[in-house]
């Protein structure tokens, strides 16, 4: 982010307090081991995702604080961040200056998960997002369209089923994962949207591109599963 934060000095102790316990729980294997795997970060300390949630949840929800960790850009604080930040608070120019940060899945994920599903305008802006150039922006918009699905008017879920046809960045695994599971949540709901989701993936199934087949056999798999279809 580009504007200047102004950090007080009790935001500033839960700051270093914070780092502070990262640090204590750093995993250098576990680091090491997910920079092999090509997830990379500006620094990794290698703490579990679920040892985050836990100290997220003694972390109180502040707008400031959770700017502060983002601004760290390191892995542990920004995933920290998209706990943190206060759904309410959290205005689409901000949205769009973090989404535009997202450079591996997990950070797609859990942003999309934790704080971006959850935003009353997200059915508009995942829209946008979707059409990005760039990759990591798309899969961000299915994958928080994904998690807002059962908020989503019939418009947008429309819409973004079009742009599923029309997504030119198929082939990038993020974003193919992303669409995967918007077509899950988005049959999922019942299984009259679940038979109308296969329909739409009729084609996929013997699909030339490996990445359509995927998509249809992880939707496929989930669906026949929770429904007789």
């Amino acid at each position: 982010m580009s504007k200047y934060i102004y950090i007080s000095a009790e935001t500033e102790r839960q700051l270093k307090q914070i780092r502070r316990s990262v640090y204590l729980k750093m995993n250098g294997v576990t680091a090491d081991r997910m920079k092999s795997d090509g997830v990379v970060y500006a620094k990794n300390y290698g703490v579990s995702l679920p040892e985050l949630k836990q100290m997220a949840a003694k972390i109180p929800q502040d707008k400031t604080l959770a700017e502060a960790l983002w601004r760290d850009k390191v892995r542990e604080t920004m995933l920290l961040a998209t706990f943190v930040y206060p759904v309410d608070e959290f205005e689409a120019d901000i949205a769009d200056e973090w989404v535009a940060d997202v450079t591996t899945l997990e950070l797609a994920e859990n942003l999309s998960r934790n704080l971006l599903g959850k935003l009353s305008y997200i059915g508009s802006v995942a829209e946008a997002w979707v059409d990005s150039e760039n990759y990591w922006i798309c899969a961000v918009g299915f994958f928080s369209a994904a998690f807002a699905v059962e908020r989503l008017t019939q418009e947008q879920k429309h819409a973004l089923l079009l742009k599923v046809s029309q997504c030119a960045k198929f082939n990038e695994v993020p974003v193919c994962r992303a669409i995967a599971l918007f077509l899950r949540k988005l049959g999922g709901q019942s299984q009259e949207d679940a038979r109308a989701v296969m329909s739409f993936l009729t084609d996929f199934a013997m699909s030339e591109t490996r990445a359509e087949r995927y998509v249809y056999e992880e939707v496929k798999t989930d669906l026949e599963y929770r429904f007789d279809i």
